[in-house]
Order: structure tokens, then C-alpha cells, then sequence
């Protein structure tokens, strides 16, 4: 901490001098930290603590984030005045005497300057010449960048003094002001989050359903999974009871099993922040066969065509529509041969937050399909779907990519 006896001497030489002959800013440790001194000190009278007529704020944010730089404004007013100055630091609120909270980055180098104080253990920011801005009336303002700690977690307290002068060349006529400004951390914003879907989700009766999900980033994430009926309810029979919150590890995965109990059938939709994907394995086990089983990636949320290949040839192509959205949807299923002709069309409706699954070669208005290949389209107009389709054989159950917009 600065000596009183070099304030003073310090004071002495300013008092003396022409008008603002040390305008270059005041000496350190001047800005009103307990213990410490205000601006009054060289320009005489006494200070007024007002935070309308010498403001604090941090510029877009109401709290601070450790480590991260942030921008810190300060306002002096005062009708009467024709020349500006302050002084601004920041200290521990616990321990305002003794410890500092981060450091000053100046970004106005022509108005504002740093000086240093305590061999470097305490920091302030004030004006120059320039920033003195003589001759400007109502108001001046600067700023300054201040990063805080990545440690630090405590409330922060910013300490200003400043000058309304009015140009005289004197201390007569000068308002001081002081004020304070104490900022706390500001909670962490939750990371963006994606929804994706699993469109068939099946389980019991000789049927599994295991879904992985993965976790590339460097810092643990939150997933949560919605186990949905064909109706739209909640699936009780389900993990959780219907939901369930995973916590994956950075860089971890996870696992959740579906499987015992009658057979259960509907979707799963699946919250997940940036940088966790997953995907699901269905494995049937019909009586007195062996297991088979097949990959099925997770869909996008915002699906509203999905167009893939049908081949009805010596297989059958199931398809499976999710509509995740409040209101029924009205979803069009149009086929068109290997040319890229039309073959047939037909609309189905699949309820709120509902599923539907058949067979094309099971509709009446797809019959046709039957010993024949080519492509599908299944789009809504208003709101999102997740499509998903297999090839289905005696021996056969595969997942068929889809192309999705």
C-alpha cells in the first residue's frame, strides 16, 4: 500500500503546478478502497458517494466467469462539469485491503493508463490527458478490459473515484464522487443441447433393444432419454419409468438395456449436448432360431423428408414414423420406381407424439410393391418426423440408411 506521506507530497507538486499540470492521472491508490484514498486527497473538499453520478457496470454481463476477459464501463456525470477524471481498481470483497481480483487490460491506450502500486500486487486503471476530455460537458466515459481469476469464485468489489471538474484551472468548483461495485460469479449456461430420436424402439417377447451413447468432449454431459409409446405416453415399462438422466464421463459412454417383459414397442427421443452422438442395436431371438440383430443410428430432430431405397424383391421393407410433435401429423408416403417414376402415393396419419409401423407390401394402396424395388419419400409439410427402415427376411433384419433434409 502507497505511503500517505508520498500521496501528500505528491499533492503538494499538483497543487502547485498550472491548471491540470499533472492531468496525466492521479497517483496511485486513490479510487476509494478502504484504507485507502479518494481523488479528494489533491483536489481538496469531500467526496460524494453517488452511483448515479459515477456508475460501474460490466458491459453485457451481470457476473463474472472465472478467466474469461469481460469489458467494465465507468460514467462520470455531473451538469456543471468541463473536465473528467478517475481512478478505478479491484479487490477481494472479503479482503478489500489486501487482495486484488485479476488484472486490467487497457483498450483505450490514448484515454486510459494503468498504474501499479505495492511492488505490483494492486492494480488501477485511470485517465490521461486525453482522457481528461477538456472542454466535454453532461458526461464522460471509459473502459477497461478486466479478466478475473480461473480460481477465483468469491464476490468481487470494484473501487472508483472520480473528478467532475469545471475547468478552472483550480480545485474550487471540482465534485468527487465515489462509488462501488460488487459482482458475483455468474452460474455457468447450460451447454446447447440437440435432440435426436430413435424411431423404433422394441423390447420383450424375444426382442432387445440396447442403446449406447458416447461421449466425445473433454468435460463430462448430461443426456436425457424419453422412452415414448406408439400412443404417445410414457413408457412405464421402460428405464426410469418412462425417462432417465445419464451422466457420461468426459470422453465415456454408456448403455441402456431393454428387454424383459411382453412386448413393448414405441420410440425414444434422446437430449444431448455437443459432442455426444450414440446409436441403437435391435436383436431379435424368434423361437428355436438363433439371434439377429441390426445397427440403427440415432435421427435428427428436425427431419421433415426422409427418402430411402425399398427392394420388396424376395424381402420385405418395414417402415417405422415417429411424429415428435404436439399436434397429429399428416405424413405423405410416396413410391416411385428405379426410373424415378411415380408409382404410388398415399397419406398416413401418425398421432401426437405417436408412431406408426407397418409393411409397404401391407397397404392396400402399396400392394403393387410386391416382387419390386425403388425408392420411398416420406415427408410432412408442417413439423418434424424420424423415419426409420428395415429389410425383413427369414434370416433377415437390417436397418436401411435413409437420406434426410
Amino acid at each position: 500500500m502507497i505511503s500517505s506521506a508520498s500521496r501528500i507530497a505528491f499533492c503538494v507538486s499538483f497543487l502547485g503546478l498550472a491548471a491540470w499540470g499533472r492531468s496525466d492521472g492521479p497517483p496511485a491508490a486513490v479510487s476509494g478502497v478502504p484504507g485507502e484514498d479518494n481523488c479528494t486527497q489533491c483536489h481538496g473538499g469531500n467526496a460524494t458517494s453517488s452511483a448515479e453520478n459515477l456508475k460501474i457496470s460490466l458491459v453485457n454481463a451481470t457476473g463474472y466467469v472465472p478467466g474469461q476477459e469481460m469489458i467494465v464501463r465507468i460514467v462520470l456525470s455531473d451538469a456543471t462539469a468541463r473536465r473528467w477524471g478517475f481512478q478505478l481498481t479491484v479487490r477481494d470483497a472479503a479482503d478489500p485491503a489486501n487482495k486484488q481480483v485479476g488484472t486490467f487490460r487497457r483498450t483505450d491506450t490514448a484515454n486510459t493508463k494503468v498504474t501499479n502500486a505495492a511492488g505490483g500486487a494492486f492494480q488501477y486503471i485511470s485517465h490521461t490527458t486525453a482522457g481528461t476530455r477538456n472542454g466535454a460537458t453532461g458526461s464522460s466515459t471509459w473502459e477497461v478490459a478486466w479478466t478475473p481469476p480461473a480460481d477465483f469464485s468469491g464476490e468481487a468489489t470494484f473501487y472508483a473515484a472520480g473528478n467532475a471538474a469545471n475547468g478552472d484551472g483550480t480545485e474550487n468548483g471540482d465534485k468527487i464522487y465515489v462509488s462501488t461495485l460488487t459482482v458475483r460469479k455468474e452460474a455457468a449456461a447450460p451447454p446447447p443441447t440437440v435432440t435426436r430420436f430413435l424411431p423404433r424402439l422394441v423390447f420383450g417377447n424375444g426382442w432387445y433393444t440396447a442403446l449406447y451413447l458416447f461421449n466425445t468432449a473433454s468435460t463430462g454431459a448430461s443426456v436425457k432419454v424419453a422412452f415414448i409409446g406408439d400412443d404417445g405416453a410414457a413408457l412405464a415399462s421402460a428405464p426410469g419409468g418412462g425417462s432417465q438422466e445419464l451422466i457420461l464421463k468426459a470422453r465415456g459412454s454408456a448403455r441402456l438395456e431393454l428387454q424383459d417383459g411382453p412386448l413393448t414397442q414405441g420410440y425414444a427421443s434422446v437430449v444431448v449436448p455437443e459432442g455426444v452422438t450414440g446409436y441403437a442395436v435391435l436383436r431379435q431371438t424368434p423361437p428355436d432360431q438363433g439371434p439377429r440383430e441390426t445397427f440403427l443410428p440415432l435421427s435428427a430432430g428436425n427431419v421433415q423428408t426422409s427418402t430411402l431405397v425399398w427392394d420388396d424383391t424376395s424381402l420385405t421393407t418395414l417402415l417405422s414414423i415417429a411424429n415428435p410433435g404436439d399436434a397429429e401429423a399428416a405424413v405423405t408416403v410416396s413410391l416411385r420406381d428405379p426410373d424415378g417414376q411415380p408409382v404410388a402415393s398415399s397419406t398416413v396419419a401418425v398421432p401426437a407424439k405417436g408412431r406408426v409401423e407397418f409393411n409397404l407390401k401391407d397397404r392396400p394402396e402399396f400392394t403393387m410393391v410386391t416382387g419390386s424395388r425403388g425408392t420411398v419419400e416420406i415427408s410432412v409439410a408442417t413439423g418434424n418426423i424420424a423415419v426409420a427402415a428395415f429389410r425383413l427376411g427369414a434370416q433377415s433384419f437390417t436397418a436401411i440408411p435413409s437420406a434426410d433434409k
